[in-house]
């Protein structure tokens, strides 16, 4: 590359490093506020979590029941008005589910439309890994 001396080069090179770095700030900047919003719901439920895990889990009670994603997502919407979309929730469901056989078969669904669009509702969130989620920190997708 020494030989190659020149305005036109350095200038295809800035212009051509440009754009996947913008690409990649933006992506950490929406993945930030991401979240940032799941956090601030996390930090509504903390009050009663116990009570409304009992509330909106209605598809599957019991000590091995839990969240389904519609269920998360009633759960956070009436505490504290935060309404997350269908891939936003496979995000958050992966994030948060403790049990590695429930991730990996998360991650594996039937994906079609660049690899996102099939949502599987089938997968709850337990009410130990809501609780854990709630009493600790901040989680980042």
């Amino acid at each position: 590359w020494d030989n190659l001396k020149g305005g036109l080069y350095n200038f295809l090179a800035v212009v051509l490093c440009l754009f996947p770095t913008l690409v990649g700030f933006g992506s950490v900047v929406i993945g930030l506020l991401k979240s940032q919003k799941l956090d601030k719901a996390r930090r509504q439920l903390q009050g009663d979590i116990e009570g409304c895990f009992n509330r909106f889990a209605v598809s599957s009670r019991g000590p091995t029941g839990g969240l389904t994603m519609d269920e998360f997502n009633m759960m956070t919407k009436n505490n504290g008005s935060f309404n997350f979309e269908k891939l936003d929730l496979k995000l958050i469901f992966n994030a948060l589910i403790s049990n590695p056989s429930w991730r990996g078969q998360l991650a594996s669904t039937n994906q079609t439309q660049g690899g996102y669009s099939s949502v599987d509702h089938e997968f709850r969130l337990s009410k130990q890994d809501l609780v854990e989620w709630v009493n600790n920190g901040m989680v980042f997708l």
